[in-house]
């Protein structure tokens, strides 16, 4: 029984380590991998690739990766390499960890605004630029969940 006990134990905890969510250093070095490097790393640390575009609205390919439900990375890119990140997250406390991050590489909050019933607020330092929205929805059942999405752009 004992051995059994520390076998699941062990394998929590190995795969607490192999799966994890990232850092916002981390997010920020996505910027300067390729697509495939970050489908690497992304998948070595638990992530799954959910969702490849080819062409959006940028003319540029997408990819989606996601942490289970509770996390997600969009990732746009050309020939030219990343040009646009979002980060989302259902969870309050990732988004405040970020947050707290972003002002403190020297972000100031330059603009805040409601768009399409979101609450979206604008940070920059001298070479990022962070989009951070605030949406709430319903679902059929009537519960109401909050979701923060973190667009990252040079």
């Amino acid at each position: 029984m004992k051995n059994r006990i520390l076998l699941l134990v062990f394998t929590l905890i190995t795969f607490n380590s192999f799966s994890q969510k990232l850092s916002f250093s981390e997010v920020l070095k996505l910027r300067e991998m390729s697509i495939g490097q970050v489908e690497e790393y992304l998948t070595s640390k638990g992530w799954d690739l959910t969702e490849e575009i080819e062409e959006s609205q940028y003319s540029r390919a997408m990819n989606v990766f996601s942490f289970g439900d509770e996390s997600f990375i969009s990732y746009y890119f050309s020939t030219e390499g990343v040009g646009l990140i979002s980060v989302g997250f259902y969870k309050r406390e990732e988004y405040s960890q970020y947050l707290a991050e972003i002002k403190k590489i020297g972000c100031d909050m330059v603009d805040s605004r409601m768009e399409d019933g979101d609450i979206v607020k604008y940070y920059s330092n001298a070479s990022l630029y962070f989009k951070i929205i605030t949406t709430t929805t319903e679902n059929s059942f009537g519960e109401k969940s909050t979701f923060f999405s973190i667009l990252i752009d040079e």
